[in-house]
């Protein structure tokens, strides 16, 4: 509901498998960066796979998200159905590799470009 909710949701965050966000999230007041939250997970010592489906993914973008430690870039027009199968074989990728999010960054998926945002967190099945 605004900035003062991002410490609640890191408190939980460790109970989550896979944290899928924007990397423009608007809220009431206040404006967080996905890069910025990426760095903060990340340096939480989340072990999960860490998710950005943005309508931002040049390649530009992308170097960025992955250099703070994001698994999978997925862009918005990818139909939810799709996205939710990629996601599961990065996550698959991620948790048989046994890998930081800096190793396996490198072979993770970038799919896709433009939309509009959300922001979650939810338990892998």
């Amino acid at each position: 509901n605004g900035a003062e909710d991002v410490p609640r949701f890191m408190a939980h965050a460790p109970k989550a498998d896979i944290i899928i966000f924007d990397n423009h999230i608007d809220l009431p007041g206040a404006h967080i960066s996905g890069i910025d939250l990426l760095h903060t997970i990340k340096a939480g010592g989340f072990p999960g796979l860490l998710v950005i489906r943005s309508g931002n993914t040049s390649d530009e973008d992308v170097v960025q998200y992955r250099e703070a430690g994001c698994h999978c870039v997925l862009g918005k027009e990818i139909p939810m159905v799709q996205a939710a199968d990629i996601i599961k074989k990065a996550y698959l990728r991620q948790q048989c590799s046994g890998a930081l999010p800096d190793q396996v960054q490198r072979s993770s998926p970038v799919v896709g470009a433009s939309g509009s945002g959300f922001f979650s967190a939810f338990q892998a099945i």
